[in-house]
């Protein structure tokens, strides 16, 4: 097996409150794992680049130490803090992936669940991570409190027409005590298929079992929608992991159930043999 990628996390939430650590502190961490022998880093912090100063900092940091590293932001960056200075400076660090956090195709629905955030800036963002060649990912949820099924095919839209590598959909969870699951309680015309005591003892962010349903989105609106948006989000996965060569033939064969022994037995020997690790960890896993 291949020894895991270090995770390096540059602050601490405290009773509500946000500890940060210094720059120094988060690359002498970095820098001791590179001492080992590691070189590529995941830094798991949703809002790396909120203070921009201090995400500034810690990449001329790590440029001043001279170290040879990779580093992935996998964790949804936030499209409203990102300008050109901190692309610029995580291309100087060597940054090879990005993750942003979209959440829904349209205003309306960005207005309502407090995202703050627009399609416009999303587009803006977009463009700007394709100048510095940095890959990227857009991540979508379909299911919101107020959305209706047109609502979630402007995600779909808006996935298409941004350039990004992929993008990336998720059955909304309505979490107990969350703004979403309480607007669900308080309305009248919303109805949960599942008690909360069912879904959360099981992982369906990737399943197509919709959580609840509205007069606004039937659940089986969300079931076609989620098919919609998962069949394009393998599309754009496996072109992206494979090229354009052989995306077809791995979307084709992917997408069938009778092909799901073959797909098992292809991950079976990825994972548990040192030939198909090492070719999971260079081509699959990690293609940039």
């Amino acid at each position: 097996m291949c020894n895991p990628i270090p995770i390096v996390r540059s602050g601490w939430i405290l009773r509500h409150a946000l500890r940060k650590r210094s720059p120094t502190n988060i690359v002498d961490e970095i820098e001791y794992w590179y001492n080992n022998g590691w070189n590529i880093f995941d830094i798991n912090d949703d809002i790396f680049t909120l203070d921009k100063e201090r995400a500034i900092k810690i990449c001329n940091e790590i440029i001043a130490r001279n170290m040879n590293i990779q580093i992935n932001l996998y964790v949804g960056i936030r499209v409203d803090t990102v300008d050109e200075d901190i692309l610029l400076h995580l291309k100087k660090v060597n940054c090879k992936f990005i993750s942003y956090g979209c959440e829904a195709g349209n205003n309306k629905i960005l207005k309502d669940i407090n995202k703050g955030i627009t399609v416009e800036q999303v587009i803006r963002v977009n463009k700007m991570t394709n100048k510095y060649q940095i890959p990227h990912k857009f991540n979508f949820i379909i299911g919101h409190p107020t959305e209706s099924f047109s609502d979630a095919m402007d995600s779909l839209q808006l996935a298409k027409k941004l350039k990004s590598s992929f993008v990336v959909f998720n059955n909304l969870i309505p979490y107990p005590n969350t703004d979403a699951y309480k607007e669900i309680i308080n309305n009248p015309e919303a109805k949960f298929n599942y008690d909360y005591n069912i879904y959360l003892n099981d992982v369906i962010s990737k399943r197509n079992i919709p959580i609840y349903e509205t007069n606004l989105f039937s659940t089986e609106e969300k079931k076609k929608a989620l098919q919609l948006c998962w069949d394009y989000e393998i599309k754009s996965l496996y072109l992206f992991r494979f090229g354009l060569f052989f995306w077809a033939f791995a979307y084709y064969i992917g997408k069938h159930e009778k092909s799901k022994n073959v797909e098992l037995l292809f991950y079976n020997y990825f994972m548990s043999t040192k030939i198909g690790n090492y070719i999971y960890s260079k081509l699959i896993s990690s293609p940039w």
